[in-house]
């Protein structure tokens, strides 16, 4: 099995209700609009997506996967994957983005160019570089995984996701494990 990010869009209205818990478990499957899940890939995106940016972009883009705002306890048992459940069950704070960062991060995922991300993808740098999961190829067929392709459709994903977010004044939830 290989690690996975999984985001969850969540309305002010939910997030506040997390915030109301207190010591009670989020479960964000029953609080969310809308995730996507990025199962191995999260971390060669990361990397495609930092080349070429400046660095205030860089370090934007960097808190889609690690927030620097936490939100707890989570409920280590309602995750989609037994990674992110053995994970979280060492720690029940939840990574998320306040509403103004996703704008911002929706902003500049809308100024990159899909061609520029398969552009900037290597496969012999990400393994070199020891980005997991390490087997980064560089075959772009249909039926191969960690490859330019991926990258590539991950990307639009995680656009498309953060454009979504955006519009709606959501909150995204980040777990990762």
């Amino acid at each position: 099995m290989s690690q996975s990010a999984t985001l969850y869009r969540i309305t002010t209205e939910q997030f506040y209700l997390i915030e109301r818990m207190e010591t009670r478990h989020v479960k964000p499957t029953e609080l969310s609009d809308a995730y996507v899940t990025f199962q191995g890939s999260f971390m060669g995106l990361e990397a495609v997506l930092a080349k070429n940016l400046d660095r205030d972009s860089q370090e934007l883009l960097v808190e889609i996967f690690n927030p620097v705002h936490y939100i707890g306890p989570a409920d280590s048992n309602v995750f989609p994957s037994e990674e992110e459940e053995e994970y979280w069950e060492q720690d029940e704070s939840v990574g998320y983005l306040p509403v103004k960062k996703v704008k911002k991060v929706a902003a500049v995922l809308r100024s990159i160019n899909p061609d520029a991300v398969a552009t900037n993808y290597n496969a012999a740098e990400l393994n070199e570089d020891q980005v997991y999961p390490g087997c980064w190829q560089a075959d772009d067929a249909p039926e191969a995984t960690f490859n330019k392709r991926q990258i590539v459709e991950d990307f639009l994903r995680l656009q498309a996701f953060f454009r979504e977010a955006a519009e709606n004044e959501n909150y995204v939830l980040s777990y990762v494990g």
